[in-house]
């Protein structure tokens, strides 16, 4: 593992096929993952101030209804596509360690510059950027000021 051993890798979803899925990634790649059915980082408060590195792949498709099946919610972001990614922004700053970095995959209508400055207390910038078919989709990385 690239990272070291003394790394704790930690995943959360409300859908139990995702963490199934991810568990199995972990295993095909050799690496130990813990797995946590929540609502993003609900009851975890134990994390505040402690996570390295953030990884965040929402549903990012803008719709115009809630998704009402666990099908609709990998992907269906709702207005702008960001009815989830504005929940989790609001939380990044109290979750990162003091040298934390938190990446966001995010797509052109999701409105990037918006979203650049939407963590208080982190700087956002593009890290990469990419065309995936009909996807124009982003990388952002925020830090620390």
């Amino acid at each position: 593992m690239a990272l070291g051993r003394n790394v704790t890798s930690l995943a959360t979803d409300c859908n139990p096929h995702a963490l199934e899925c991810t568990l199995q990634t972990g295993k095909l790649n050799g690496v130990d993952i813990e797995v946590i059915r929540t609502d993003l980082d609900n009851g975890l408060n134990q994390l505040e101030s402690k996570v390295d590195i953030l990884l965040f792949n929402p549903p990012y498709v803008p719709t115009d209804e809630i998704a009402q099946n666990d099908l609709e919610r990998c992907w269906a972001g709702g207005l702008h596509g960001r009815g989830i990614m504005d929940r989790l922004l609001s939380r990044v700053p109290r979750l990162l360690s003091n040298n934390g970095v938190f990446y966001l995959v995010a797509l052109h209508s999701n409105d990037i510059p918006k979203l650049l400055i939407k963590c208080s207390h982190l700087k956002g910038v593009v890290a990469m950027e990419r065309q995936c078919g009909i996807e124009h989709l982003y990388i952002l990385k925020y830090t620390r000021n």
